[in-house]
């Protein structure tokens, strides 16, 4: 009926409708009658072209990734990617082995193989054509259209490159890379004590952004020393307009890079802040308490290129709005095993009221099973209790039981009375390995006690995100025939792939048949909404004296 009465309208008026709809539904619609299928057939690539944009909208994905693609069905393969990853998940979920995937070996050009080694970073740029790769003198960025011949865009120099910090896009077509100078204290500083154990913290902004001939052009944003007591680490960033936002503990430091000033506060009345996002009026936090806002205050020049904490951040502020979790706080406190237990979006978008701000938080919860032996007559009897213990009284014991699990908060955000802003949760799930895989090759306490992430990335819309987690696992053996490896997981949270208990399954994306001997995993990337990602191996051969293979390279994968 509703197909009927959608073919009484104009061809044009029905056209708009399609737009609106997403693969999945245009899938559905073209089954309905001859008439739709032949329309949307007949303007395929309009409609796939269209729905691509809406694609790049809905998952904050690079849009200059897609510039190469010129057809209906390029298109259509583009936009339909989340579909192929939420499928291949589903069936890992179904049948407990690795997701399904095409592998294929990068081929750097021959001038720039013998540089491989030296590669200590990389970035796969949301969209899953660009690869980002660091070098501490310089940055190169790969088109990866075709992995087996690889084209480099363009390459800039570094200074002094230590570490990528963080990574966002701005506006569709740039991206912002902050990363750690390994610079020093700053010229000119003088401590302020005679112990001189202050420290500092060098911080560098690069863009990168897509010009009308279709390549990257770079610019230097200048950097920042900040100089902080021992065993001040930096936390969490979020980034609006030209301001960035450094959390430090409990001391926020704002740095506009476009006109070199800063301003910076403690924040009072609540606990330590576990993540950051930003308003045009607002630092927003997330801690123990709930979410807060702070309002920004008044800029001073950067001096001499550094800024010390002790001296010149002198401001105490007490949050201007505060929205409270409702019920039981959640554990959000900050440790060394698992340093990030909010996780929000990999990009960093304004808060600004026109979408809700989801984030959700890891909780790790811990059961000792309890004996307890009773004598009735000559009968003697025991009973098995489990109680609950925090992390610090536990160690790693088959006797405790380890449960992951992930809420999800929606914040909506209120720019013009801030105070009526509300906050809800609106899932919780235990994330767990499959039944189906083995408890020896994936145990499963590990996800509790060990897994953690540093965000979540759009798949299918801001309410479908998939987190790739990481198995900060130091003692592991290379390959995985004798002993424990590093593989690579991930879970998806839309609603659909829950199980019916509540549990949500941690699925491996790179799993223990994909690790050869005497490999390793350095570092992985993942682009859900693309599903495509990247695998950086590292070579740990039992006899490195007589090793004379390749230390370091990189595989693509597309998810099918």
């Amino acid at each position: 009926m509703e197909a009927m009465a959608m073919t009484s309208l104009p061809p044009e008026i029905q056209l708009g409708i399609i737009g609106h709809m997403d693969p999945l539904d245009i899938f559905h619609l073209q089954l309905t009658c001859k008439s739709l299928y032949d329309l949307i057939e007949g303007s395929a690539e309009l409609i796939w072209k269209h729905c691509l944009e809406q694609h790049c909208i809905r998952n904050c994905l690079f849009r200059p990734s897609y510039s190469h693609l010129n057809t209906a069905s390029e298109y259509k393969q583009a936009a339909t990617a989340p579909l192929r990853l939420t499928s291949a998940y589903a069936k890992s979920v179904e049948t407990g082995d690795v997701i399904d995937k095409v592998m294929t070996r990068i081929r750097f050009p021959a001038a720039y193989v013998a540089d491989i080694d030296d590669i200590q970073e990389m970035h796969l740029v949301p969209g899953g054509r660009f690869l980002l790769t660091f070098r501490r003198e310089e940055i190169r960025v790969w088109d990866i259209i075709s992995p087996t011949s690889l084209k480099l865009v363009v390459e800039a120099p570094l200074d002094r490159f230590c570490e990528v910090e963080y990574t966002t896009i701005a506006g569709r077509d740039r991206l912002y890379i902050f990363y750690k100078v390994d610079a020093g204290m700053p010229k000119g500083y003088t401590p302020p004590g005679v112990d001189g154990s202050e420290e500092a913290t060098t911080l560098a902004l690069l863009e990168l952004y897509w010009t009308a001939h279709n390549t990257f052009e770079t610019r230097s944003h200048g950097q920042l020393a900040i100089v902080h007591l021992p065993k001040t680490e930096i936390q969490t960033f979020s980034l609006i307009g030209s301001k960035l936002i450094v959390q430090l503990g409990s001391l926020t430091l704002v740095w506009d890079f476009l006109s070199d000033c800063y301003t910076g506060w403690r924040v009072l009345d609540v606990s330590k802040p576990s993540e950051v996002f930003a308003s045009e009026k607002h630092v927003i936090y997330v801690t123990r308490e709930g979410v807060h806002g702070v309002v920004y205050t008044d800029y001073s020049p950067v001096a001499s290129g550094y800024v010390s904490l002790q001296t010149s951040i002198r401001r105490f502020k007490i949050p201007s709005f505060s929205i409270r979790f409702a019920g039981r706080q959640p554990d959000i406190e900050r440790y060394d095993n698992l340093p990030n237990k909010v996780l929000g979006p990999n990009i960093c978008s304004p808060v600004d009221g026109t979408e809700d701000l989801i984030f959700d938080v890891r909780e790790s919860l811990f059961y000792q099973q309890i004996s307890d032996n009773k004598s009735y007559d000559s009968d003697d009897s025991t009973i098995e209790t489990e109680l609950e213990v925090s992390f610090n009284d536990v160690e790693y014991d088959d006797d405790v039981r380890a449960s992951l699990q992930v809420h999800r908060y929606k914040f909506k955000y209120r720019p013009e009375n801030p105070s009526a802003s509300s906050l809800t949760r609106v899932s919780a799930s235990e994330h767990a390995f499959s039944e189906f895989q083995s408890s020896f090759e994936y145990p499963p306490q590990h996800p509790a006690w060990f897994f953690t992430a540093n965000y979540f990335q759009r798949c299918n819309g801001p309410d479908s995100t998939v987190v790739l987690w990481r198995y900060p696992y130091e003692e592991w053996t290379p390959g995985w025939k004798e002993e424990w490896s590093n593989p690579v997981f991930i879970s998806l949270v839309d609603g659909k792939q829950r199980e019916k208990d509540g549990r949500v399954t941690i699925a491996p994306l790179v799993g223990m048949e994909d690790i050869e001997a005497e490999t390793f995993v350095q570092k992985a990337a993942l682009c859900p909404a693309s599903a495509k990602g990247v695998v950086m191996w590292g070579a740990e051969p039992e006899d490195q004296d007589e090793f004379s293979g390749a230390w370091k390279w990189f595989d693509l994968f597309e998810v099918v």
